[in-house]
């Protein structure tokens, strides 16, 4: 028989028993409130970052207002972010003006290859044209951070979680089809801006046309270069807008029509460079940077020999993108099919 004073003892172990296992509970019970609370709160902030990389990214532009579509990029980048939410709080997203490497916004060039973000300063139109990717950054932090239930199971009070997106404009979704380039000023109307639809243009004399021809790269183009990429199965495709490519009048077309023949009534996608505003020629023999993509009906190509003389037949296709206003009116695509805004990361 148990005396009175091992029964109190008894009744004692068991007190501190359960004051243990009701800390442990609560303990338990805590961390998996706030884990849940912080996985919640990191997806809504994932969603803001990835939709204002991705309004960002769309707003980026080429050519001669380059530089003034970045501005466009971080508003853009801003208002898309801070449309959400986490808990009851707007989620908010500094502009970066100076572009800080460490800021909310971020402008810079994604590289596929290294899968690596670069951050860019531009100066210039032709600095902006290399800017591709939007960076952007989320945060419960600092004095927003997020507060921690039942704190005192935890020892914490609050708690910092955060997300990032990039997101990146490509161009064109399909790859060029034949390493030729034409001048800006042949698909774009230099008083308004406008599209030249459904133009049907004839080079003959390379000395003397708006056509260039190129090798895809920073190489001076040559015609042992040019064939190899016409016979390239992969041809164009890592050639994105704010690239800079080699590009050359070249010599005869005779050495490449063999080639070109067999795109006889074909349609082609192409890149489009800048020109000089001169005369309307592409800047030939010089590396020269990719402002768009827009798509040629081949109607005819000549050799030396056939009436007219050497030389090639196209028609500029206005209609060949999607319903949305980024298809359609220009931006990088010049009509054609809109270009790639994606997130890599």
């Amino acid at each position: 028989m148990k005396t009175n004073m091992g029964r109190r003892q008894d009744r004692g172990a068991s007190a501190i028993l359960v004051a243990f296992m009701l800390v442990a509970l609560g303990a338990m019970v805590s961390l998996a409130l706030n884990v849940g609370h912080l996985m919640l709160v990191r997806g809504q902030l994932q969603n803001a970052a990835d939709a204002g990389a991705l309004a960002g990214a769309m707003s980026l532009r080429t050519g001669e207002n380059a530089l003034l579509s970045l501005d466009q990029a971080r508003l853009s980048a801003q208002e898309f972010t801070q449309r959400h939410r986490t808990d009851v709080q707007q989620v908010s997203a500094n502009l970066n003006s100076t572009n800080d490497p460490n800021g909310d916004i971020v402008l810079g060039r994604w590289d596929d290859d290294e899968r690596e973000f670069y951050v860019l300063y531009p100066a210039t139109n032709e600095d902006a044209g290399h800017v591709n990717a939007v960076q952007v950054r989320t945060s419960r932090s600092g004095d927003n951070a997020l507060p921690v239930f039942f704190s005192s199971f935890l020892g914490k009070e609050v708690a910092s979680v955060g997300a990032e997106a990039i997101a990146v404009i490509d161009g064109p979704c399909e790859g060029c089809s034949i390493p030729i380039v034409f001048a800006e000023c042949l698909v774009v109307n230099p008083n308004d801006g406008s599209l030249v639809c459904n133009r049907n243009l004839t080079f003959t004399n390379a000395t003397e046309d708006n056509m260039g021809l190129t090798m895809l790269d920073g190489r001076n183009p040559n015609t042992a270069g040019v064939l190899e990429v016409l016979r390239s199965p992969n041809r164009c495709s890592n050639v994105r807008v704010g690239d800079i490519i080699g590009v050359s009048n070249g010599a005869s077309l005779h050495p490449l029509y063999d080639e070109l023949v067999e795109y006889e009534g074909q349609e082609v996608t192409v890149p489009i460079i800048g020109n000089d505003s001169s005369d309307c020629s592409p800047r030939f023999n010089q590396p020269t940077q990719v402002v768009g993509f827009a798509t040629f009906r081949i109607l005819d190509v000549r050799d030396v020999n056939e009436p007219g003389g050497q030389g090639i037949d196209i028609e500029f296709l206005c209609d060949r993108g999607g319903s949305d206003d980024h298809a359609l009116g220009g931006c990088t695509s010049f009509g054609t099919t809109a270009p790639i805004t994606r997130l890599v990361k």
